[in-house]
C-alpha cells in the first residue's frame, strides 16, 4: 500500500477507516471481521484500510501505535477520532456515526454557515432537498422554517410541526410559533377584539411581518404600556418573542429589553 496514496490523499475524497493489526493478534482477528462488514454497510460513505504492523512498523510508529488492534480515522489528511482494543459492534457504529463526516452534514454545515452570511435564500434547494431525503429531518425543518417565518406564516408553522418533534428545538420552536401566528394574526386584524390598544397593536404586528423589529418593538411596547394583558398578552408576548428570535445580545434586543421592562412594571 501506498500510505500517502491510498489514504491520506483519499481521504480528502473520502473518510478512511485505517485498522493497524498483524495476523497473530487475536483480538484483531476478532475486530476486522466486524469492521469489514460495517464498511460493506457504509453505502460508500467511507473507505477501509488495513496495515499490518509488522510489515509496517515504522508507518505504525509514525502513527503513534503502542497496541493493537488500533483503528484511526483520518478525513483531509489528519487524524480526527481512534480507539484501541476491540469494542462491541453497537459501540463501534455509535463512534463512526459520531466521528464520520457525512454528506448530510456537510450541508448542514454549508447551510449554517450561509445563515450566518445572511444569504438564507441560497440554503432553501439544499434545506429541500434533505426535507425531500427525509420528511422527518427535524433540522432542516427547523432552518427553513426561519427562511419562511415572515414570508408565509402558514408553510413556517408546518414546518415547526415537524422540527418540535425534535427536543433540541423545543425552546426555539415555541417562540417562532408565536412569531409565525402573530404574523398572520396582523394579516387579520378582524380577529383582534376592539380595544384602544388594538391600532398599536395591528401596526407593530404588520410591522413584524416586514421584519421591521425596531418599528415593530416600538408599538407593541406602547402596546404594554396601555394594557399589557390585552387579548391573552399577545403584547407581552409578541416582544418577548422577538427579543428571543433576535437573542439577547442583538443590538435592537439591546434597545428595547430594558424599555419593555419598565413597561411592564
Amino acid at each position: 500500500m501506498n500510505f500517502e496514496v491510498e489514504v491520506l490523499e483519499q481521504s480528502k475524497e473520502r473518510p478512511q477507516v485505517v485498522d493497524f493489526w498483524a495476523p497473530w493478534c487475536q483480538p484483531c482477528q476478532i475486530l476486522g471481521p466486524v469492521l469489514e462488514k460495517l464498511a460493506s454497510q457504509a453505502h460508500a460513505e467511507w473507505d477501509l484500510k488495513k496495515v499490518n504492523v509488522d510489515e509496517n512498523q515504522q508507518l505504525a510508529a509514525q502513527f503513534g501505535v503502542k497496541g493493537i488492534p488500533a483503528v484511526k480515522l483520518i478525513v483531509n489528511g489528519e487524524i480526527v477520532s481512534e480507539f484501541n482494543g476491540v469494542l462491541p459492534e453497537a459501540q463501534i457504529k455509535k463512534w463512526l456515526k459520531e466521528n464520520v463526516p457525512s454528506k448530510e452534514s456537510e450541508q448542514l454545515d454549508q447551510v449554517n454557515a450561509l445563515f450566518d452570511e445572511g444569504k438564507q435564500d441560497e440554503a432553501v434547494p439544499i434545506l429541500n432537498q434533505l426535507i425531500e431525503q427525509d420528511p422527518k429531518h427535524s433540522e432542516a425543518a427547523f432552518l427553513l422554517s426561519k427562511v419562511y417565518l415572515f414570508s408565509d406564516a402558514e408553510k413556517a408553522i408546518s414546518l415547526l410541526r415537524v422540527a418540535q418533534k425534535d427536543p433540541q428545538f423545543l425552546d426555539e420552536v415555541y417562540y417562532l410559533n408565536k412569531i409565525a401566528k402573530l404574523i398572520e394574526l396582523g394579516n387579520l386584524p378582524d380577529q383582534l377584539p376592539k380595544a384602544p390598544v388594538k391600532d398599536k397593536i395591528i401596526q407593530g404586528l404588520q410591522a413584524l411581518s416586514q421584519k421591521d423589529f425596531d418599528t415593530g418593538l416600538n408599538f407593541l411596547i406602547e402596546g404594554v404600556m396601555i394594557d399589557k394583558n390585552y387579548h391573552n398578552e399577545l403584547p407581552r408576548e409578541a416582544c418577548i418573542a422577538i427579543f428571543k428570535y433576535l437573542g439577547e445580545t442583538h443590538q435592537i434586543t439591546r434597545k428595547y429589553r430594558r424599555r419593555f421592562d419598565m413597561a411592564l412594571y
